[in-house]
């Protein structure tokens, strides 16, 4: 996330470095930028799209797995949240194997 919301592109796209949150600490990480970088999802969201859109369906469901993710916080429960996010993550993959021309839509 950081990468686009900074305009990095991937020299190698396939870089594990590049990759969608595969679990709740991973999406603490997306969370925690979010909050402390005082990231604007409206406004700054469709930049990490325009660059890495196989981040769409995670973005789009931002809410959903932020509300999952502080329930399995408060509960020490994130299946929940790890159903989501495995749910979601065939969807992004999909569309970063469609991508030949990163950041093009």
């Amino acid at each position: 996330m950081w990468a686009g919301l900074m305009g990095v592109k991937p020299s190698n796209p396939n870089s594990w470095k590049y990759d969608i949150p595969y679990d709740s600490a991973d999406l603490e990480y997306c969370i925690d930028l979010v909050e402390y970088c005082e990231v604007e999802p409206d406004k700054d969201f469709p930049s990490i799209i325009a660059i890495f859109p196989w981040f769409e369906p995670i973005i789009r469901r931002w809410s959903e797995l932020c509300k999952l993710y502080n329930y399995g916080k408060e509960n020490k429960d994130f299946r929940a949240c790890h159903l989501t996010l495995l749910n979601t993550r065939e969807e992004c993959c999909n569309i970063r194997k469609s991508k030949i021309d990163y950041g093009e839509k």
